[in-house]
């Protein structure tokens, strides 16, 4: 441990075969951690200052809690209170690692499963012998130094080539409909194969009115009816267009503005009592601010709308 002083910290059993933090909060969505050159790690998590550091058997953590609000001194009072004041809450820090970690389950024998499956997937692609995957490329989009040919013709499920490496990637363990469908649009050139998962699936039913009759669940009926979808909307780049879909759906872009503007013109003839007829161009510009405020992805997205309206007019009378 160094310089690091035990004393301060509290330790939780755990080799680095069942959690290694040097790797785990390097990659995936781990994006706020900062390690410093002790090879401590440190993030504000849930109203706190969380600090980790670990070696060969033990976890080592403490955590800092926000400083207590300074109120201003009140005088001593005459008559002590009747009930004693409470203890501050039991530190929770020690259940916040074990949720933020997914330490609860049998780590070492999820990892024997998953390496299990590893092991038959490679097996099954080292059967299919040397190029298999490549075969499976779109080849409008070779490996580099071949030549790009037709991919063949379009489908409302896509084309062959795309139908046939999809199938064949269901063929390996462990991997469904959308794993397949993710390796075929960003691994193999596919752009029509469009990925369902359930945030896919909840901008379907909510954009789409997906969600009622015989489409009221996420099945295989359903995955492929979106993605048919999509790709009647959007052809060879329904893929792409989905992940653009995917992006603007999160929080972080939820509540920008998108304003429009549509602008009519009306001619009007009025006739005035005095017999004289007014003209009349009437322009009309609606100004449309759409604000949503979706918060999370099991709420209906709300938009703000406000409308502006300006009309001009250019009158002319004429003699009767």
């Amino acid at each position: 441990m160094g310089a690091l002083n035990l004393a301060e910290w509290q330790k939780l059993p755990m080799s680095l075969t069942e959690l290694c933090i040097n790797t785990t909060l390097r990659c995936g969505q781990s994006f706020r951690w900062r390690k410093n050159d002790a090879g401590v790690w440190s993030m504000a998590l849930h109203n706190r200052i969380l600090t980790l550091h670990q070696d060969t058997d033990f976890l080592y953590y403490k955590s800092l809690p926000p400083s207590p609000p300074h109120a201003p001194p009140t005088p001593p009072n005459s008559h002590p209170p009747s009930v004693a004041p409470t203890e501050p809450p039991d530190d929770d820090t020690l259940e916040l690692i074990k949720h933020y970690f997914n330490l609860t389950p049998n780590l070492s024998k999820l990892y024997e499963q998953w390496a299990k499956y590893l092991y038959q997937t490679a097996c099954i692609v080292s059967e299919k012998g040397e190029g298999w995957l490549d075969a499976l490329r779109n080849p409008e989009s070779p490996t580099l130094g071949t030549k790009p040919e037709p991919a063949g013709e379009w489908k409302p499920e896509g084309r062959d080539g795309y139908r046939q490496a999809h199938e064949a990637l269901l063929s390996l363990q462990g991997v469904g409909p959308k794993v397949a469908d993710c390796v075929c649009l960003m691994g193999l050139g596919w752009g029509e194969a469009v990925p369902v998962d359930t945030h896919v699936w909840q901008i379907a039913q909510r954009d789409y009115k997906f969600g009622r009759g015989k489409h009221s669940s996420l099945t295989k009926q359903t995955y492929d009816a979106v993605g048919a979808k999509f790709r009647s909307l959007w052809g060879q780049e329904a893929g792409w267009a989905h992940s653009v879909l995917f992006t603007a759906d999160l929080r972080a872009f939820s509540e920008r503005l998108i304003a429009k503007k549509e602008e009519q013109k009306e001619d009007v003839e009025v006739k005035t009592e005095a017999g004289a007829e007014v003209e009349e161009d009437v322009t009309k510009v609606d100004k449309v601010l759409e604000r949503g405020v979706k918060r999370e992805p099991e709420e209906e997205e709300k938009k703000v709308v406000e409308v502006e309206e300006k009309v001009v007019r250019r009158t002319k009378r004429r003699r009767t």
